[in-house]
């Protein structure tokens, strides 16, 4: 899955770390879930993401 995230954090100007940190996720994760390296991510996971994104979960996936 594919997903907005990076595009986002740096429209916000966010490091990786800095929002890895935010959303309590460590940032090897992050950056396999920015570059789509994941096949599974946890619902919470993502949420924690999208909140330090102060954006919607919707708002994360490429359609």
């Amino acid at each position: 899955m594919k997903y907005k995230i990076k595009e986002i954090r740096r429209d916000k100007e966010m490091t990786l770390g800095e929002l890895a940190e935010k959303a309590k996720i460590a940032p090897p994760l992050l950056s396999a879930l920015e570059n789509g390296k994941l096949k599974f991510v946890t619902t919470e996971t993502l949420l924690n993401v999208a909140n330090a994104l102060e954006t919607s979960v919707d708002d994360l996936f490429c359609l």
